[in-house]
């Protein structure tokens, strides 16, 4: 082996993995401003038909919209670095707790698609191009199993919404 190829592998995975930071910079920055340049702001848009006009701007208040716009953006960027995600508007819980109860299935649905792939790859004699061609209709498959997991699982958990309706039986013994 020359010298010449030596290290190329590990400073092409360290180029990528650098190339990382910059992406995400742009994503986070993309998703700032798309967020403040559409119709209206982030809480009428969450909560609009459900407060009336005084506790909406109390809670944009809250929130700091009313800011300059460079500020917020500086603030939301060092939230994010430090994994603040704030809360979400609706239920006033921390989004990364979201993030952590729901990134399971996601996590679960992206290294079952990896396996099976990785699997029709090696094992099937499949090549790039014929998993290419499988990837849609695995990847539906996948997904749809998970979505279907995932349905099963919430259908068995009461959520706040149940848990504050009354029993049938407690209303009929009444």
């Amino acid at each position: 082996m020359s010298r010449a190829g030596s290290g190329s592998l590990p400073r092409y995975i360290l180029q990528r993995i650098l190339l990382v930071i910059p992406m995400i910079w742009v994503i986070l920055t993309l998703v700032f401003f798309i967020l403040r340049v559409a119709p209206g702001d982030p809480v009428s848009a969450a909560l609009g038909g459900k407060l009336n006009a005084q506790a909406l701007e109390q809670r944009r208040e809250a929130l700091g919209f009313n800011r300059p716009l460079i500020a917020q953006y500086w603030d939301y960027l060092s939230s994010v670095i430090h994994l603040d995600f704030g809360t979400t508007f609706s239920d006033n819980q921390p989004v990364l707790h979201v993030i952590r109860d729901n990134g399971g299935a996601t996590l679960t649905l992206t290294v079952a698609a990896f396996l099976i792939f990785s699997g029709l790859h090696e094992f099937g004699e499949v090549t790039g191009s014929e998993a290419l061609e499988l990837a849609a209709p695995l990847a539906a498959l996948v997904y749809g199993a998970g979505f279907a997991l995932l349905y099963l699982r919430d259908a068995r958990r009461p959520t706040a919404r149940r848990a504050a309706e009354p029993a049938p039986d407690a209303e009929s013994a009444g």
